[in-house]
């Protein structure tokens, strides 16, 4: 059962995002398998506001009769210039009105001047958008936004779409946003976790998983749901390949961060300060043909392993009470001195000079 303290933790976490470095050392060492999870509550939260919008303009054209006034649109085409131009010249203008007389659609796809009365038109399809005249705020959408070149009109198919999505718009409208953002920052995602690992190891100069990349630029991506979000509720046009690069903007940050706090620190510091508690470091064996290097090998929620080349020598002085114990009574009970030897030696020092080398899994 959530408690009250975590429910309003977990409302936290995408604020955290957006706005903290020290964060996603948490991400990173205690939300192993909450990355995709993010995402998806993530995306039903953001999916509401959405969902209200487009119900909104829906509503619109609930209003306007929409399905029938579709039907009524002269056959058209997108050309490979984006412009909408019907397939008979002569069509190239209409008015067309509900019911109870009022002016819904203008057709001007050849960009006539319009009479005052046709201004007022709830929708104007013209040669290169669509506008929207609500109550409070006017929609422009462009035709390429919407289809490819290339596409063609068909009014009277066109309409019974138009009805059947009036017939499930509610539900049909959430599912669609939610698979929409969920695909989009899935996506990108994976995308800026195949590139974060290149920055982990030239930037950084650590390894680490692709999990753990997944993990981090999960949350990092946050900030890209926030802006889709932005566009559709404001109306307002982003580069869309600057928004989708923004949460590698992210990642590098924290990438130099991590490589600062581990040299200023020191990998033990480092360690109780930003691991979970209990978490251990041991020596390698000196005769191992591995580097001797620190481990925190006991770790499974984040990063596993770590040399800490050129360091000067560190005692062990993190490694509980119990194992030393434990590694005392086996060193008592051997009869061999072959094997006490081998016991002996089964712990190295961490002798390097200039600084921490690689994290990996």
């Amino acid at each position: 059962m959530i408690t009250k303290e975590q429910f309003l933790n977990y409302c936290s976490y995408p604020i955290k995002a957006l706005s903290s470095k020290n964060f996603y050392f948490d991400v990173l060492f205690r939300m192993k398998g909450f990355g995709l999870l993010y995402l998806l509550a993530l995306c039903v939260i953001l999916t509401i506001p959405a969902s209200v919008k487009i119900n909104h303009v829906l509503e619109i054209f609930r209003g306007i009769e929409l399905p029938r006034i579709v039907a009524m649109i002269p056959p058209s085409y997108v050309a490979q210039d984006g412009s909408f131009r019907p397939l008979s010249e002569d069509n190239s203008y209409k008015e067309i009105f509900t019911t109870d007389g009022t002016l819904a659609v203008v057709y001007n796809v050849k960009d006539q001047p319009l009479s005052e009365n046709a201004q007022k038109a709830i929708v104007e399809l013209n040669s290169k958008t669509i506008s929207v005249k609500a109550p409070t705020q006017k929609t422009v959408v462009k035709y390429t936004d919407l289809v490819t070149t290339g596409t063609n009109f068909d009014p009277l198919e066109t309409s019974n779409v138009v009805d059947a999505i009036f017939g499930l718009a509610v539900p049909f409208v959430f599912v669609f946003l939610l698979c929409w953002f969920f695909c989009i920052l899935v996506f990108n995602s994976l995308v800026m976790a195949v590139l974060s690992k290149f920055l982990f190891v030239f930037v950084g100069k650590i390894k680490t998983s692709f999990g753990n990349t997944l993990r981090l630029c999960s949350f990092a991506n946050t900030i890209v749901g926030i802006l889709l979000l932005v566009e559709l509720i404001l109306n307002v046009k982003l580069p869309f390949n600057l928004i989708m690069l923004l949460p590698m903007v992210y990642m590098i940050l924290f990438v130099r961060n991590f490589r600062s706090e581990l040299e200023k620190n020191g990998v033990e510091e480092f360690v109780r300060k930003y691991t979970p508690q209990g978490t251990t470091i041991k020596n390698y064996d000196s005769e191992s043909t591995q580097t001797s290097r620190r481990d925190i090998s006991d770790f499974t929620d984040g990063l596993d392993s770590t040399t800490n080349k050129g360091r000067t020598t560190v005692e062990d002085s993190i490694e509980n009470q119990s194992d030393t114990e434990q590694r005392q009574e086996e060193k008592n009970s051997e009869t061999s001195e072959g094997s006490t030897n081998a016991k002996t030696n089964s712990k190295s020092s961490d002798n390097s000079g200039d600084g921490p080398g690689y994290f990996a899994p």
